[in-house]
């Protein structure tokens, strides 16, 4: 993932730290190679006929799925959705491992986004206005971009001052962004307000922080490692104070992956028994479990502001890739598959 070539200039301790995130947020978009170098595919049947909106996993569970056709995609996985449903994300192109943004529009057109010359590109956020934010890399580069997409398609580059490297992560309706830059060997979480003014706003105590949500109201919420190496979710007030966000049963690591104009964040965990668990976090502090039925080390990566969900899981009797998957306010789960 495009966090990792960040890390390339953190050293030993910055690059454990951000292996440690991508393991517990992102190892379920790791995806396995097949024959020749190929991706290999979630396990399913493919329906057709009146059944083509259903899938059915090995273990005979059914699920409403939306099938897309993205060119030379072999897998997906969403990072946010806004209130219209929408849903931005990145895929994979079979065997040449690169990674391409795109764009969901309900009820199920999806539209890639690359950002011009870019090598890679990978979608964050978007926000109710249809303004996308993520993180490109441009051919032959190692450091990271990030970059705004406007609702008419027009791109622009995001890049803290001085930065070795910056990623976009969220971006709220006041066209304030958040995600992480990295300066000195180190990462840091930044807010970025509309008239493209950069702060930073790691963590007290923290060693390494990025921020990865925002709502209307200015609140930050992210993840940061401590000094004794655990990683724990933040929430920091449009005022500026700090709220360390631990999940119940969590063991060394939370991370927080989301937060709606309500105040709801959504994040992971790591259990005793090193599972995956996700869980949403109400705006007085109840915490409550998210599973998807007959799944397991289910990742939650975005909210919008009636409480859908986007994210991704295994099936429980299989170590293939995991599927994409959003999930209504009501609990309804639709998978996300490639034809």
């Amino acid at each position: 993932m495009t966090r990792v070539r960040v890390a390339s200039g953190l050293g030993r301790r910055g690059a454990r730290l951000v292996a440690a995130l991508a393991a517990a947020v992102l190892s379920l978009w790791s995806a396995p190679a097949g024959p020749a170098g190929a991706y290999a595919a979630p396990p399913h049947s493919t329906p057709t006929g009146p059944a083509a909106d259903r899938l059915v996993t090995p273990g005979g569970i059914s699920y409403a799925a939306e099938w897309y056709e993205l060119p030379g995609a072999a897998w997906i996985n969403p990072f946010g959705i806004n209130d219209r449903d929408d849903i931005v994300g990145t895929y994979f192109v079979d065997r040449t491992k690169q990674h391409h943004g795109f764009l969901r529009a309900r009820p199920g057109a999806v539209i890639g986004v690359d950002v011009p010359g870019a090598a890679q590109t990978d979608a964050r956020g978007i926000n109710n206005l249809g303004q996308i934010v993520g993180t490109f890399v441009l051919p032959a580069g190692q450091a990271t971009h990030g970059f705004m997409r406007s609702a008419g398609g027009v791109f622009a580059t995001i890049d803290s001052p001085g930065a070795a490297g910056t990623e976009a992560w969220a971006i709220n309706d006041l066209g304030q962004i958040v995600g992480m830059f990295v300066a000195a060997r180190r990462q840091h979480s930044y807010v970025r307000n509309s008239g493209g003014t950069v702060v930073t706003i790691d963590p007290p105590g923290s060693t390494i922080s990025m921020a990865t949500g925002i709502n209307s109201a200015g609140v930050v919420v992210g993840d940061f490692a401590d000094a004794t190496g655990r990683f724990h979710g933040y929430i920091r007030s449009a005022a500026g104070a700090f709220t360390v966000v631990d999940a119940p049963g969590a063991v060394g690591t939370t991370t927080v992956t989301g937060i709606n104009d309500v105040g709801q964040l959504v994040g992971n965990y790591l259990d005793a028994d090193h599972h995956l668990l996700s869980y949403t976090r109400s705006a007085d502090g109840a915490f409550a479990l998210i599973r998807v039925p007959g799944m397991v080390d289910t990742a939650l990566t975005g909210v919008n502001g009636r409480g859908a969900v986007v994210g991704g899981c295994r099936v429980a009797t299989s170590s293939a890739i995991p599927y994409a998957f959003w999930r209504s306010a009501a609990g309804d789960v639709t998978v996300m598959m490639l034809r």
